[in-house]
């Protein structure tokens, strides 16, 4: 990952609304939010902050999780100017939360900018209490993205096991729609939400995540 393009791109900066997939995204987190009782969440890769506002009008603890820069420090001038206590962290930040210690995790359009995705999930887990909600997509198949690493679209169809093997079930999908023009050529194009529950990992989940902890050198 080029840290230096995250932390000085204007590229996810935004001002007014959501757009449309951002705001069907809000809604699904709020509403798993209220179903799970949630009280401390993080968004990892917050970008310009949609959804921690939300997160934060909700009533809820939240960390908003990006590489130190002009996108995290519009997202936190905004948290100020709503007058919400939405806590900013760098990835390194992120690691310092204690164990156990958040009800849900979002990751929106993340893992496919990551060296290491698993590693992420990982940390993830840790993060997250029992039984934690851990909300993720990721457009692992858009290789016109220059900074999306574009060899991760060969976990696009196995990502679901890949993050049960960590120690996560999961509880449901969505997809949402995206047409896209570029040039002249258009498509419906598409993106899973997954939402996912954490497990405590039995001997056998356990002995596949070392496994393929040591194939990718998560450790």
């Amino acid at each position: 990952m080029n840290r230096e393009y995250y932390a000085t791109t204007e590229r996810y900066i935004h001002e007014g609304p959501p757009r449309r997939t951002t705001q069907e995204r809000i809604e699904i987190v709020i509403e798993v939010a209220r179903l799970f009782k949630v009280k401390k969440a993080a968004d990892y890769g917050a970008g310009s902050g949609d959804v921690c506002l939300s997160l934060a009008r909700a009533g809820i603890k939240t960390y908003s999780v990006d590489i130190p820069g002009k996108t995290s420090e519009f997202a936190a001038r905004r948290y100020r100017n709503a007058g919400l206590d939405v806590e900013t962290l760098s990835p390194e930040g992120f690691l310092s939360l204690p164990s156990e210690s958040l009800d849900l995790v979002t990751s929106f359009d993340v893992l496919e900018h990551l060296d290491n995705p698993f590693k992420f999930i990982h940390q993830a887990w840790e993060k997250l209490s029992p039984q934690g909600i851990f909300i993720l997509s990721a457009d692992l198949h858009n290789f016109s993205d220059e900074a999306h690493i574009a060899d991760h679209f060969i976990y696009e169809p196995f990502l679901i096991q890949l993050v049960e093997n960590v120690g996560f079930e999961l509880l449901d999908s969505a997809i949402q729609w995206r047409p896209r023009l570029r040039e002249t050529k258009f498509t419906f194009g598409s993106i899973r939400v997954d939402c996912f529950r954490k497990i405590m990992a039995g001997s056998s989940q356990l002995e596949r995540f070392q496994r393929m902890a040591a194939r990718y050198s998560l450790k």
